[in-house]
């Protein structure tokens, strides 16, 4: 088996062959050793220690990335892209959001939600985890290209990269409601009286100028 640390960067050392003999003397005993030896280790923020057993298999991860719903775009003004990471062991992943290249921080105009806890398949040793990237209708529709990176570390030091990309599809005024469209004719027409009024006063205050020239001349 293996000892693999959960940071960066990622180790996974080699473990020689154990074997375990307990002497149990209470029932609760049991459990409390169960817990300890399937529960991984953390070692403060960014750190975590798994065990791989000898018999244990390394899966690469699989990446799915799905677009942000029209929708949501639509209604809300805002898209949730959603990263689905699957089918991988060790729990040892990092996710990473990219927008056109650039590497996308966790802030409020552009929030990241990523899973705390990985979940474990009911039929096999691998794992899943999902992450969220929330941007708005104009950063959405600005954007070439989205990418979902994700890092997995596997046995030794060996450091695999896999991603998903999308390309955002749909123009911005598509995604414009009636009653924005409304409001933005009010805007406009409201736009136009006044520059019309200002029109009129100027053509009014130039004439009466003129006038003043004209009677000052005689």
């Amino acid at each position: 088996g293996s000892v693999c640390l959960s940071l960066c960067p990622c180790l996974c050392l080699p473990l020689p062959s154990l074997s375990l003999s307990l002497t149990v003397s209470q029932p609760g005993d049991i459990r409390q050793t169960l817990l300890a030896v399937y529960n991984p280790a953390f070692f403060g923020s960014g750190s975590k220690l798994a065990v791989i057993g000898p018999k244990d298999e390394i899966q690469p991860p699989k990446v799915f990335l799905y677009d942000a719903s029209h929708d949501e775009l639509r209604t809300e003004n805002w898209g949730t892209l959603v990263c689905l990471v699957s089918e991988f062991y060790p729990d040892t992943v990092e996710i990473e959001w990219k927008i056109d290249g650039a590497l996308v921080k966790n802030e409020d105009s552009r929030p990241i939600h990523t899973d705390l806890k990985s979940l474990k398949s009911k039929s096999s040793s691998t794992y899943s985890v999902t992450s969220r990237l929330r941007l708005s209708v104009n950063d959405w529709a600005d954007a070439k290209l989205i990418t979902c990176r994700v890092t997995h570390f596997g046995e030794g030091t060996t450091i695999t990269n896999h991603e998903a990309n999308v390309e955002p599809t749909g123009e911005l005024c598509a995604f414009i409601t009636k009653d924005d469209i409304q409001e933005r004719m009010v805007t406009g027409k409201l736009t136009y009286l006044i520059l019309l009024c200002k029109s009129i006063l100027f053509g009014v205050f130039i004439s009466f100028v003129v006038w003043k020239i004209k009677v000052g001349t005689k």
